[in-house]
């Protein structure tokens, strides 16, 4: 698992960030427990990210449907400012179009939700 100066790394320079530094002071990395998500971290419980692998385009929409259900749920429930959705793929490039157009279309689609197209060497650093 990725250490907390990694995480913190992830999160603002990867993923663009702009939290203040004290929300730093906690960040929780979960890995594998989940069927929704891969990987999910908590960033001073106010910014929640998961990290999810797709294997292939076809399981672009029903990946992120899910994913969306339960993080934005997650996310009100819990009180967090954020949610940011981290799709891990082989082919980005191929699968962004549809990404985004599900993501958008989703009906928990709000301005405290993102959506994050990454590859494994992306990650790599926090694995």
């Amino acid at each position: 698992m990725g250490n907390d100066h990694e995480l913190k790394k992830f999160i603002q320079h990867t993923l663009g960030c702009g939290c203040p530094e004290d929300v730093f002071k906690k960040i929780d990395y979960e890995k594998n427990q989940s069927d929704v998500w891969d990987g999910r971290i908590n960033v001073g419980d106010r910014l929640l990210v998961y990290i999810v692998n797709v294997d292939s385009e076809d399981d672009v929409s029903k990946t992120i449907i899910q994913a969306m259900e339960s993080g934005v749920t997650e996310r009100n429930d819990k009180n967090f400012n954020r949610f940011r959705l981290v799709l891990v793929a082989s082919n980005r490039e191929c699968i962004s179009s549809s990404a985004q157009k599900t993501f958008c279309a989703s009906n928990l689609f709000d301005e405290k939700t993102h959506l994050h197209l990454l590859s494994e060497n992306d990650i790599q650093a926090i694995d």
